[in-house]
Protein backbone atom coordinates (compact mmCIF):
# COMPACT_ATOMS: atom_id res chain seq x y z
CA UNK A 1 0.00 0.00 0.00
CA UNK A 2 1.17 3.52 -0.51
CA UNK A 3 -0.21 4.82 2.52
CA UNK A 4 -0.90 8.11 2.19
CA UNK A 5 2.09 8.70 -0.36
CA UNK A 6 0.13 10.51 -3.04
CA UNK A 7 2.62 12.07 -5.32
CA UNK A 8 4.51 9.48 -6.90
CA UNK A 9 6.97 9.44 -9.70
CA UNK A 10 7.93 6.56 -11.81
CA UNK A 11 10.71 6.90 -13.83
CA UNK A 12 10.23 4.40 -17.02
CA UNK A 13 7.32 2.73 -16.86
CA UNK A 14 7.87 1.03 -20.23
CA UNK A 15 3.98 -0.36 -20.69
CA UNK A 16 2.74 1.14 -17.71
CA UNK A 17 2.58 -1.79 -15.20
CA UNK A 18 3.75 0.51 -12.23
CA UNK A 19 1.63 3.36 -13.44
CA UNK A 20 -1.36 0.75 -13.01
CA UNK A 21 -0.47 -0.06 -9.26
CA UNK A 22 -0.13 3.54 -8.44
CA UNK A 23 -3.47 4.30 -9.93
CA UNK A 24 -4.83 1.04 -8.09
CA UNK A 25 -3.48 2.15 -5.17
CA UNK A 26 -5.21 5.46 -5.19
CA UNK A 27 -2.35 7.87 -5.62
CA UNK A 28 -3.28 11.05 -6.20
CA UNK A 29 -1.06 12.14 -8.58
CA UNK A 30 1.62 9.77 -10.68
CA UNK A 31 4.14 11.74 -13.07
CA UNK A 32 5.93 9.12 -15.57
CA UNK A 33 8.80 9.93 -17.18
CA UNK A 34 9.69 7.87 -20.16
CA UNK A 35 12.61 8.51 -22.46
CA UNK A 36 11.03 6.76 -25.41
CA UNK A 37 8.07 8.82 -26.96
CA UNK A 38 6.92 5.42 -29.25
CA UNK A 39 6.05 3.46 -25.96
CA UNK A 40 4.17 6.89 -24.69
CA UNK A 41 2.26 6.88 -28.07
CA UNK A 42 1.95 3.03 -28.01
CA UNK A 43 0.46 2.46 -24.22
CA UNK A 44 -1.61 5.83 -24.97
CA UNK A 45 -3.26 5.34 -28.47
CA UNK A 46 -2.62 2.39 -30.04
CA UNK A 47 -2.91 -0.19 -27.21
CA UNK A 48 -4.91 2.25 -25.10
CA UNK A 49 -8.44 -0.01 -24.84
CA UNK A 50 -5.26 -2.89 -23.76
CA UNK A 51 -3.85 -0.44 -21.30
CA UNK A 52 -6.95 1.13 -19.72
CA UNK A 53 -6.24 4.31 -20.78
CA UNK A 54 -3.98 4.80 -18.01
CA UNK A 55 -2.02 7.53 -19.39
CA UNK A 56 -5.19 9.58 -20.56
CA UNK A 57 -6.25 9.38 -16.59
CA UNK A 58 -6.52 12.91 -15.10
CA UNK A 59 -4.34 11.67 -12.20
CA UNK A 60 -1.29 10.59 -14.75
CA UNK A 61 0.99 13.09 -16.25
CA UNK A 62 3.41 12.09 -18.78
CA UNK A 63 6.83 13.38 -19.28
CA UNK A 64 8.85 12.65 -22.27
CA UNK A 65 12.27 12.66 -20.86
CA UNK A 66 15.54 11.35 -19.69
CA UNK A 67 15.02 10.04 -16.47
CA UNK A 68 17.35 11.39 -14.32
CA UNK A 69 17.77 15.30 -15.96
CA UNK A 70 14.24 15.40 -15.19
CA UNK A 71 14.49 14.68 -11.43
CA UNK A 72 17.52 17.42 -11.58
CA UNK A 73 15.29 20.01 -12.76
CA UNK A 74 12.63 19.43 -10.62
CA UNK A 75 11.46 21.21 -7.71
CA UNK A 76 9.40 18.97 -6.54
CA UNK A 77 9.52 16.41 -3.96
CA UNK A 78 7.59 13.12 -4.27
CA UNK A 79 6.23 10.51 -1.80
CA UNK A 80 7.33 7.48 -3.67
CA UNK A 81 9.87 7.37 -6.55
CA UNK A 82 9.92 4.59 -8.37
CA UNK A 83 12.67 3.37 -10.66
CA UNK A 84 11.00 0.87 -13.04
CA UNK A 85 11.87 -2.55 -13.63
CA UNK A 86 10.93 -1.98 -17.55
CA UNK A 87 14.57 -0.28 -18.07
CA UNK A 88 17.20 -2.80 -19.43
CA UNK A 89 15.03 -5.82 -18.77
CA UNK A 90 17.68 -8.04 -20.91
CA UNK A 91 20.53 -6.69 -19.67
CA UNK A 92 21.49 -8.18 -16.25
CA UNK A 93 20.43 -11.96 -17.47
CA UNK A 94 22.98 -11.83 -20.42
CA UNK A 95 26.01 -9.33 -19.68
CA UNK A 96 25.78 -7.76 -22.82
CA UNK A 97 25.84 -4.46 -21.12
CA UNK A 98 28.83 -5.05 -18.78
CA UNK A 99 30.32 -2.15 -20.71
CA UNK A 100 27.76 0.26 -20.98
CA UNK A 101 27.08 3.13 -18.95
CA UNK A 102 24.16 3.68 -16.80
CA UNK A 103 23.60 7.01 -15.30
CA UNK A 104 20.02 6.02 -13.27
CA UNK A 105 22.06 3.71 -11.47
CA UNK A 106 25.16 5.43 -9.60
CA UNK A 107 25.99 6.91 -6.37
CA UNK A 108 25.10 10.39 -7.33
CA UNK A 109 21.92 9.67 -8.96
CA UNK A 110 20.70 8.10 -5.72
CA UNK A 111 21.58 11.48 -3.96
CA UNK A 112 19.63 13.23 -6.65
CA UNK A 113 16.86 11.08 -5.98
CA UNK A 114 16.81 10.84 -2.42
CA UNK A 115 16.88 14.80 -1.98
CA UNK A 116 14.18 15.03 -3.93
CA UNK A 117 11.83 12.82 -1.61
CA UNK A 118 9.13 14.60 0.62
CA UNK A 119 9.89 14.19 4.46
CA UNK A 120 8.68 10.58 4.63
CA UNK A 121 9.34 9.30 1.23
CA UNK A 122 10.24 6.42 -0.51
CA UNK A 123 12.60 5.74 -3.46
CA UNK A 124 12.01 2.21 -4.76
CA UNK A 125 14.23 0.24 -6.78
CA UNK A 126 13.16 -3.81 -8.33
CA UNK A 127 15.68 -5.48 -10.01
CA UNK A 128 15.38 -9.18 -11.26
CA UNK A 129 16.87 -11.75 -8.31
CA UNK A 130 19.91 -13.60 -10.86
CA UNK A 131 21.71 -15.88 -8.66
CA UNK A 132 24.50 -15.73 -8.27
CA UNK A 133 24.23 -12.17 -6.42
CA UNK A 134 25.47 -9.36 -8.22
CA UNK A 135 23.76 -6.49 -9.59
CA UNK A 136 21.23 -7.03 -6.33
CA UNK A 137 23.89 -6.38 -3.95
CA UNK A 138 25.34 -3.80 -6.06
CA UNK A 139 22.01 -1.59 -5.66
CA UNK A 140 22.43 -1.98 -1.24
CA UNK A 141 26.09 -0.68 -1.77
CA UNK A 142 24.84 2.20 -3.62
CA UNK A 143 22.08 3.08 -1.37
CA UNK A 144 24.74 2.62 1.63
CA UNK A 145 26.80 4.77 -0.17
CA UNK A 146 24.54 7.67 -1.27
CA UNK A 147 23.12 7.76 2.22
CA UNK A 148 26.65 7.84 3.69
CA UNK A 149 27.95 10.84 1.30
CA UNK A 150 24.06 12.67 2.52
CA UNK A 151 25.91 12.70 6.32
CA UNK A 152 23.58 9.75 7.28
CA UNK A 153 25.17 7.77 9.54
CA UNK A 154 22.84 4.84 10.50
CA UNK A 155 21.75 3.66 7.01
CA UNK A 156 21.13 0.57 8.32
CA UNK A 157 17.75 2.17 9.93
CA UNK A 158 16.72 3.90 6.62
CA UNK A 159 17.23 0.46 3.98
CA UNK A 160 14.83 -2.41 3.68
CA UNK A 161 14.90 -5.03 1.19
CA UNK A 162 12.75 -8.22 0.07
CA UNK A 163 12.94 -10.93 -2.33
CA UNK A 164 10.41 -12.97 -4.17
CA UNK A 165 11.12 -15.76 -6.05
CA UNK A 166 12.52 -13.78 -9.46
CA UNK A 167 12.71 -10.07 -8.14
CA UNK A 168 14.72 -8.01 -5.24
CA UNK A 169 13.55 -4.97 -4.20
CA UNK A 170 15.21 -2.26 -2.02
CA UNK A 171 13.59 0.74 -0.42
CA UNK A 172 14.95 3.40 0.73
CA UNK A 173 13.28 5.70 3.39
CA UNK A 174 13.99 9.67 3.94
CA UNK A 175 13.90 9.14 7.69
CA UNK A 176 13.58 5.91 9.53
CA UNK A 177 11.61 2.92 9.53
CA UNK A 178 9.25 3.41 12.14
CA UNK A 179 7.86 0.14 13.47
CA UNK A 180 4.54 -0.13 12.49
CA UNK A 181 6.50 0.37 9.14
CA UNK A 182 9.12 -2.54 9.49
CA UNK A 183 6.03 -4.88 10.92
CA UNK A 184 3.90 -4.20 8.01
CA UNK A 185 6.50 -5.17 5.77
CA UNK A 186 7.25 -8.28 7.42
CA UNK A 187 3.25 -8.94 7.47
CA UNK A 188 3.31 -8.26 3.36
CA UNK A 189 6.20 -10.88 3.27
CA UNK A 190 4.50 -13.92 5.50
CA UNK A 191 1.33 -13.58 3.48
CA UNK A 192 2.14 -13.19 -0.06
CA UNK A 193 5.48 -15.75 0.73
CA UNK A 194 8.28 -12.85 -0.01
CA UNK A 195 11.65 -13.54 1.20
CA UNK A 196 13.05 -10.89 4.12
CA UNK A 197 16.62 -9.81 2.95
CA UNK A 198 17.01 -7.31 5.71
CA UNK A 199 14.47 -5.01 7.96
CA UNK A 200 15.53 -2.87 10.91
CA UNK A 201 16.43 -5.64 13.72
CA UNK A 202 15.93 -8.21 11.47
CA UNK A 203 16.31 -11.90 12.89
CA UNK A 204 18.56 -14.21 11.12
CA UNK A 205 15.40 -16.70 11.72
CA UNK A 206 12.85 -14.30 9.77
CA UNK A 207 15.05 -14.79 6.66
CA UNK A 208 15.22 -17.54 3.31
CA UNK A 209 11.46 -19.02 4.28
CA UNK A 210 9.77 -19.55 1.39
CA UNK A 211 12.31 -19.16 -1.83
CA UNK A 212 15.17 -20.92 -0.11
CA UNK A 213 18.95 -21.19 -0.74
CA UNK A 214 21.24 -23.35 0.84
CA UNK A 215 22.16 -20.74 2.62
CA UNK A 216 20.89 -17.08 4.01
CA UNK A 217 23.38 -15.35 0.82
CA UNK A 218 21.47 -12.15 0.77
CA UNK A 219 20.89 -11.71 3.94
CA UNK A 220 24.23 -12.38 5.04
CA UNK A 221 25.90 -9.90 2.28
CA UNK A 222 23.20 -7.16 2.67
CA UNK A 223 24.00 -7.39 6.74
CA UNK A 224 28.21 -7.11 5.90
CA UNK A 225 27.36 -4.45 3.00
CA UNK A 226 25.84 -2.49 5.76
CA UNK A 227 28.02 -2.91 8.67
CA UNK A 228 31.13 -0.85 8.41
CA UNK A 229 33.59 -3.33 9.69
CA UNK A 230 32.69 -6.08 7.30
CA UNK A 231 32.08 -3.83 4.41
CA UNK A 232 35.60 -3.60 2.74
CA UNK A 233 36.29 -7.38 3.50
CA UNK A 234 33.11 -7.99 1.87
CA UNK A 235 34.46 -6.26 -1.58
CA UNK A 236 37.64 -7.66 -1.39
CA UNK A 237 36.82 -11.33 -0.86
CA UNK A 238 33.38 -11.52 -3.32
CA UNK A 239 34.18 -13.52 -6.17
CA UNK A 240 32.11 -10.38 -8.31
CA UNK A 241 32.36 -7.18 -8.34
CA UNK A 242 30.18 -5.34 -6.15
CA UNK A 243 31.03 -1.70 -4.84
CA UNK A 244 29.16 1.50 -5.63
CA UNK A 245 30.22 2.91 -9.43
CA UNK A 246 29.90 6.34 -9.35
CA UNK A 247 29.25 9.20 -12.56
CA UNK A 248 33.17 8.62 -13.02
CA UNK A 249 32.77 4.66 -13.65
CA UNK A 250 29.23 4.45 -14.61
CA UNK A 251 29.30 0.86 -15.44
CA UNK A 252 26.66 -0.60 -13.46
CA UNK A 253 26.52 -4.10 -15.19
CA UNK A 254 30.36 -5.13 -15.03
CA UNK A 255 30.95 -7.49 -12.14
CA UNK A 256 33.60 -9.48 -13.66
CA UNK A 257 36.74 -9.21 -11.80
CA UNK A 258 40.06 -10.34 -12.94
CA UNK A 259 41.70 -11.90 -9.81
CA UNK A 260 38.56 -14.03 -9.62
CA UNK A 261 38.45 -15.59 -13.00
CA UNK A 262 38.28 -18.86 -11.87
CA UNK A 263 35.71 -18.48 -9.07
CA UNK A 264 33.86 -16.98 -11.53
CA UNK A 265 34.02 -19.76 -14.08
CA UNK A 266 33.21 -22.31 -11.35
CA UNK A 267 30.32 -20.25 -10.28
CA UNK A 268 28.87 -20.15 -13.45
CA UNK A 269 28.43 -23.67 -14.01
CA UNK A 270 31.90 -24.12 -15.58
CA UNK A 271 30.57 -22.37 -18.41
CA UNK A 272 32.41 -19.88 -20.70
CA UNK A 273 29.41 -18.03 -22.21
CA UNK A 274 29.03 -15.14 -19.15
CA UNK A 275 32.70 -14.36 -20.50
CA UNK A 276 31.92 -13.65 -23.72
CA UNK A 277 28.63 -11.66 -22.60
CA UNK A 278 30.40 -9.52 -20.25
CA UNK A 279 33.99 -7.58 -20.68
CA UNK A 280 36.62 -10.24 -21.02
CA UNK A 281 36.42 -10.29 -24.79
CA UNK A 282 37.56 -6.67 -25.04
CA UNK A 283 41.72 -7.10 -24.42
CA UNK A 284 40.96 -10.03 -27.14
CA UNK A 285 39.78 -7.61 -29.64
CA UNK A 286 42.45 -4.91 -28.77
CA UNK A 287 44.80 -8.16 -29.12
CA UNK A 288 43.73 -8.73 -32.53
CA UNK A 289 43.46 -4.89 -33.39
CA UNK A 290 47.11 -4.35 -32.15
CA UNK A 291 48.57 -7.83 -34.23
CA UNK A 292 46.55 -6.77 -37.11
CA UNK A 293 48.23 -3.02 -37.09
CA UNK A 294 51.66 -3.92 -36.78
CA UNK A 295 51.25 -7.01 -39.68
CA UNK A 296 49.57 -3.76 -42.54
CA UNK A 297 52.29 -1.54 -41.36
CA UNK A 298 55.50 -3.50 -41.06
CA UNK A 299 54.89 -6.24 -43.62
CA UNK A 300 55.20 -3.25 -46.79
CA UNK A 301 58.03 -1.99 -45.16
CA UNK A 302 59.68 -5.08 -44.72
CA UNK A 303 59.18 -5.93 -48.24
CA UNK A 304 59.42 -2.66 -50.35
CA UNK A 305 61.91 -1.44 -48.00
CA UNK A 306 61.03 1.96 -48.79
CA UNK A 307 61.72 4.03 -45.50
CA UNK A 308 65.11 3.46 -46.57
CA UNK A 309 67.71 5.49 -44.14
CA UNK A 310 64.75 8.40 -44.23
CA UNK A 311 66.76 10.12 -40.51
CA UNK A 312 64.52 10.10 -37.37
CA UNK A 313 61.81 7.98 -39.30
CA UNK A 314 61.00 6.04 -36.37
CA UNK A 315 60.48 9.06 -34.53
CA UNK A 316 58.29 10.84 -36.59
CA UNK A 317 56.18 7.86 -37.08
CA UNK A 318 55.55 7.35 -33.00
CA UNK A 319 54.55 11.10 -33.41
CA UNK A 320 51.99 10.00 -35.56
CA UNK A 321 51.03 7.08 -33.06
CA UNK A 322 50.42 8.95 -29.79
CA UNK A 323 48.08 11.64 -32.03
CA UNK A 324 45.85 8.54 -33.07
CA UNK A 325 45.80 7.41 -29.77
CA UNK A 326 45.06 10.57 -27.77
CA UNK A 327 42.38 12.03 -30.13
CA UNK A 328 40.77 8.79 -29.65
CA UNK A 329 41.33 8.84 -25.99
CA UNK A 330 39.64 12.06 -25.42
CA UNK A 331 37.16 11.63 -27.98
CA UNK A 332 35.45 8.57 -26.05
CA UNK A 333 35.70 9.81 -22.85
CA UNK A 334 33.54 12.73 -24.35
CA UNK A 335 30.75 11.14 -25.64
CA UNK A 336 30.82 8.89 -22.19
CA UNK A 337 30.43 11.74 -20.38
CA UNK A 338 28.13 13.65 -22.29
CA UNK A 339 25.79 11.25 -22.31
CA UNK A 340 25.12 12.15 -18.49
CA UNK A 341 24.70 16.07 -19.56
CA UNK A 342 22.59 15.61 -22.50
CA UNK A 343 20.46 11.66 -21.30
CA UNK A 344 21.08 9.74 -24.61
CA UNK A 345 23.55 7.75 -26.60
CA UNK A 346 22.60 8.84 -29.62
CA UNK A 347 22.52 12.95 -28.60
CA UNK A 348 25.94 12.27 -27.37
CA UNK A 349 27.85 11.10 -30.12
CA UNK A 350 26.13 12.90 -32.42
CA UNK A 351 26.50 16.16 -30.93
CA UNK A 352 29.99 15.13 -29.70
CA UNK A 353 31.30 13.90 -33.30
CA UNK A 354 29.80 16.58 -34.99
CA UNK A 355 31.43 19.43 -32.71
CA UNK A 356 34.96 17.92 -32.79
CA UNK A 357 35.46 17.16 -36.46
CA UNK A 358 33.88 20.54 -37.49
CA UNK A 359 35.86 22.07 -34.55
CA UNK A 360 39.21 20.00 -35.39
CA UNK A 361 38.27 20.81 -39.32
CA UNK A 362 38.44 24.46 -38.69
CA UNK A 363 41.81 23.82 -36.46
CA UNK A 364 43.37 22.67 -39.22
CA UNK A 365 42.20 25.40 -41.14
CA UNK A 366 43.93 28.05 -39.65
CA UNK A 367 47.12 26.11 -39.19
CA UNK A 368 48.71 27.90 -42.26
CA UNK A 369 48.14 30.94 -40.08
CA UNK A 370 49.80 29.31 -37.59
CA UNK A 371 52.85 28.55 -39.18
CA UNK A 372 53.15 32.30 -40.18
CA UNK A 373 52.74 33.36 -36.70
CA UNK A 374 54.88 30.95 -34.79
CA UNK A 375 58.45 29.35 -35.32
CA UNK A 376 57.55 25.98 -33.76
CA UNK A 377 53.66 25.96 -33.18
CA UNK A 378 53.51 22.45 -32.40
CA UNK A 379 55.68 23.36 -29.04
CA UNK A 380 52.76 24.97 -27.95
CA UNK A 381 49.82 23.61 -29.55
CA UNK A 382 50.46 19.91 -28.34
CA UNK A 383 51.03 21.56 -24.19
CA UNK A 384 48.17 23.60 -24.58
CA UNK A 385 46.02 20.51 -25.46
CA UNK A 386 47.22 18.64 -22.24
CA UNK A 387 46.52 21.48 -20.28
CA UNK A 388 42.64 21.60 -21.89
CA UNK A 389 42.39 18.23 -21.04
CA UNK A 390 42.98 18.60 -17.22
CA UNK A 391 40.48 21.28 -17.02
CA UNK A 392 38.03 19.48 -18.79
CA UNK A 393 38.84 17.31 -15.40
CA UNK A 394 37.90 19.84 -13.53
CA UNK A 395 35.18 21.66 -14.79
CA UNK A 396 32.97 18.85 -16.45
CA UNK A 397 31.21 17.88 -13.23
CA UNK A 398 30.26 21.16 -12.18
CA UNK A 399 28.97 21.77 -15.59
CA UNK A 400 26.97 19.04 -15.58
CA UNK A 401 25.68 19.34 -11.70
CA UNK A 402 25.20 23.15 -12.71
CA UNK A 403 22.81 22.77 -16.21
CA UNK A 404 21.88 19.30 -16.38
CA UNK A 405 17.78 20.24 -15.50
CA UNK A 406 17.98 22.77 -18.63
CA UNK A 407 15.90 21.60 -21.34
CA UNK A 408 17.65 19.57 -24.29
CA UNK A 409 17.95 22.28 -26.78
CA UNK A 410 19.76 24.53 -23.87
CA UNK A 411 21.98 21.51 -23.21
CA UNK A 412 22.97 20.64 -26.50
CA UNK A 413 23.94 24.49 -27.41
CA UNK A 414 26.08 23.96 -24.08
CA UNK A 415 27.51 20.95 -25.01
CA UNK A 416 28.66 22.10 -28.25
CA UNK A 417 30.17 25.63 -26.69
CA UNK A 418 31.85 23.02 -24.87
CA UNK A 419 33.65 20.23 -26.26
CA UNK A 420 34.91 23.57 -29.36
CA UNK A 421 37.78 24.74 -27.61
CA UNK A 422 39.62 21.29 -26.88
CA UNK A 423 38.72 20.25 -30.35
CA UNK A 424 39.69 23.34 -32.01
CA UNK A 425 43.62 22.80 -30.50
CA UNK A 426 43.17 19.11 -31.22
CA UNK A 427 42.89 19.74 -34.74
CA UNK A 428 46.01 21.36 -35.44
CA UNK A 429 49.09 18.85 -34.98
CA UNK A 430 48.21 16.67 -37.65
CA UNK A 431 48.23 18.94 -40.39
CA UNK A 432 51.38 20.45 -38.53
CA UNK A 433 53.07 16.92 -38.11
CA UNK A 434 52.31 16.18 -41.83
CA UNK A 435 53.93 19.29 -43.71
CA UNK A 436 57.03 18.97 -40.92
CA UNK A 437 57.24 14.99 -42.26
CA UNK A 438 56.47 16.54 -45.99
CA UNK A 439 59.53 18.64 -45.30
CA UNK A 440 62.11 16.43 -43.94
CA UNK A 441 61.29 12.68 -45.17
CA UNK A 442 58.39 13.04 -47.26
CA UNK A 443 58.23 9.31 -48.56
CA UNK A 444 56.83 8.11 -45.32
CA UNK A 445 53.78 10.36 -45.51
CA UNK A 446 51.70 7.13 -46.55
CA UNK A 447 52.96 5.00 -43.17
CA UNK A 448 52.36 8.14 -40.90
CA UNK A 449 48.36 7.75 -42.18
CA UNK A 450 48.56 4.19 -41.76
CA UNK A 451 50.23 4.37 -38.04
CA UNK A 452 47.43 7.35 -37.10
CA UNK A 453 44.99 5.34 -38.61
CA UNK A 454 45.84 2.25 -36.36
CA UNK A 455 46.02 4.07 -33.68
CA UNK A 456 42.69 5.67 -33.42
CA UNK A 457 41.48 2.09 -33.76
CA UNK A 458 43.00 0.65 -31.10
CA UNK A 459 42.24 3.90 -29.23
CA UNK A 460 39.02 3.24 -29.54
CA UNK A 461 39.54 0.20 -27.56
CA UNK A 462 42.04 1.26 -24.97
CA UNK A 463 39.89 3.90 -22.87
CA UNK A 464 36.84 1.72 -22.06
CA UNK A 465 39.72 -0.68 -20.66
CA UNK A 466 41.27 1.46 -19.06
CA UNK A 467 38.03 3.68 -17.51
CA UNK A 468 36.48 0.31 -16.27
CA UNK A 469 39.03 0.49 -13.73
CA UNK A 470 40.27 3.84 -13.66
CA UNK A 471 37.55 5.73 -14.51
CA UNK A 472 36.81 8.31 -17.19
CA UNK A 473 38.73 11.09 -15.80
CA UNK A 474 42.07 8.87 -16.11
CA UNK A 475 41.56 8.32 -19.40
CA UNK A 476 40.97 12.01 -20.47
CA UNK A 477 44.37 13.03 -18.00
CA UNK A 478 46.34 10.13 -19.54
CA UNK A 479 45.14 11.49 -23.46
CA UNK A 480 46.63 14.67 -22.16
CA UNK A 481 49.53 13.01 -21.56
CA UNK A 482 50.08 11.33 -24.69
CA UNK A 483 49.91 14.65 -26.54
CA UNK A 484 52.86 15.46 -24.16
CA UNK A 485 54.79 12.29 -25.31
CA UNK A 486 53.34 12.89 -29.05
CA UNK A 487 55.82 16.44 -28.08
CA UNK A 488 58.39 14.17 -27.22
CA UNK A 489 58.89 12.34 -30.00
CA UNK A 490 58.60 15.29 -31.93
CA UNK A 491 61.38 17.07 -29.91
CA UNK A 492 63.33 14.32 -30.39
CA UNK A 493 63.31 14.41 -34.22
CA UNK A 494 63.78 17.44 -34.24
CA UNK A 495 67.11 17.05 -32.43
CA UNK A 496 68.45 14.36 -34.76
Amino acid sequence: SLDGRDRVLIIYPGGGLDVLVALYQNAKEIVAVEINPLIVEAVRDRFGNFSGHIYSDERVTVEVAEGRSFVKGSDETYDLIQLSMAANVAVSSTGVYALSEDYLYTVEALQEYYTHLSAEGLLCITRWLLPPPREELRIVSLAVSALEGQGIDDPDERITAVRGWGTFTLLVKKSDFTEREVDSIRGFCSERKFDIVYLPGVFPSEVNRFNRFPQPYYYEMARDILSTENRARLYESYVFDITPVTDERPFFFHFYRWDKIVQIYESMGKKWQPFVEGSYLVPVVFIQALILSLVFILMPIRRFRRLGAAPGKWRLLSYFLFLGLAYMFIEIVLIQKFILFLGHPVYAVSTVLFSLLTSSGLGSYFTERLKDWLKRPLTYILPLVCIAALVYVVSLPSLFHEFLGLDLATRLLISAAAITPIAFLMGMPFPLGIALTNKHCPEIIPWAWAVNGCASVLGSILPVMIALSAGFSAVLVLGGMIYLAALGSLLSFLKS
